[in-house]
């Protein structure tokens, strides 16, 4: 697999993005920012080389959480959106963008489904590159006997089973593999 930075943009570009209605004046109104797609993040800014205003962590994003908004959904008062939207579901929020063009929204869906994917394939062999590291170095053979969560695992074996986890010390991933947050 590549070995990609998490802080290599990916793209860049102007999108209108939708207020969170969070402050003191709850606006829900679209402003254009400038935004720029790393690996580890999705930026934005007032423009482009302007103030930071916000940024959006996608490591725990995956590819099914980017949502093509239907053309037919309905926009709320006067907003410079256009039709063509992508909804982002991030654990702490769900972030509206709009595009000028439907090529590119599709465009920019291609774009943030490359990235999720990277990081899914990053979220999975991060872990086995761990325990193959300890248990390649560890002189112990108690890690080696560690329950493993399987389809059998009960919920009440989950609790060990995270204390057994938060014991084993934390190696960094290997420079062949990209590391986001490991």
């Amino acid at each position: 697999m590549p070995t990609h930075s998490s802080n290599m943009i990916v793209r860049s570009g102007v999108l209108f993005k939708r207020g969170s209605g969070v402050g003191v004046f709850q606006r829900r109104n679209w402003k254009p920012r400038y935004f720029e797609l790393s690996y580890g993040s999705l930026r934005y800014y007032d423009y482009h080389q302007g103030a930071l205003r916000g940024a959006i962590d996608l490591s725990f994003c995956a590819a099914d959480d980017i949502q093509v908004m239907p053309v037919d959904c309905a926009k709320t008062g006067r907003s410079d959106s256009t039709i063509w939207r992508i909804a982002i579901n991030t654990p702490a929020r769900r972030l509206l963008l709009s595009m000028e063009t439907e090529a590119d929204m599709f465009s920019w869906e291609a774009s943030f489904r490359h990235v999720l994917e990277m990081n899914g394939m990053h979220r999975r062999s991060c872990p086995a590159v761990l325990l193959k590291s300890l248990s390649s170095t560890s002189t112990s053979s108690s890690f080696a006997a560690s329950p493993r969560v399987t389809p059998k695992t009960t919920t009440a074996s989950i609790p060990r089973l995270a204390k057994q986890i938060s014991d084993i010390p934390m190696l960094p991933c290997p420079e062949s593999t990209p590391v986001f947050l490991c």
